[in-house]
């Protein structure tokens, strides 16, 4: 550290309660007429709800991201069945079992529904 200068460090830290919070620490060095260092003085500031503010975006994206690979994963799936009504059935079943909505505009997954015996 050059002589003077004032570190900035940031560090989970232990509460009272147990619980590890977010700090930001400064120190100041407070000097005699000579440029000596004669004492120290500091600060700690929790930062804790501005780093999950931070972390928030970056968990959004991964959640999109996965999400996206798995229509992704989806649509291959389907562009990959053959083009008959009984696989359309089996696709739109495996999708209802997932819980994905799927229009329809021929009423098959009414009848599905009506047959598994769910109220919509």
């Amino acid at each position: 550290m050059v002589i003077g200068e004032s570190p900035v460090s940031q560090a989970r830290v232990r509460m009272a309660s147990g619980e590890y919070r977010w700090m930001l620490h400064r120190t100041e060095p407070l000097m005699d007429a000579a440029g000596r260092i004669t004492r120290w003085f500091g600060s700690s500031i929790d930062i804790e709800d501005l780093k999950r503010a931070e972390q928030e975006p970056r968990d959004l994206k991964q959640q999109l991201h996965q999400e996206n690979i798995a229509l992704r994963d989806e649509v291959s799936q389907a562009d990959a069945m053959p083009d008959t009504p009984q696989a359309r059935r089996r696709h739109r079943r495996r999708n209802v079992d997932k819980g994905f909505a799927i229009a329809d505009p021929d009423g098959a997954d009414r009848e599905m529904a009506r047959r598994r015996g769910v109220r919509r």
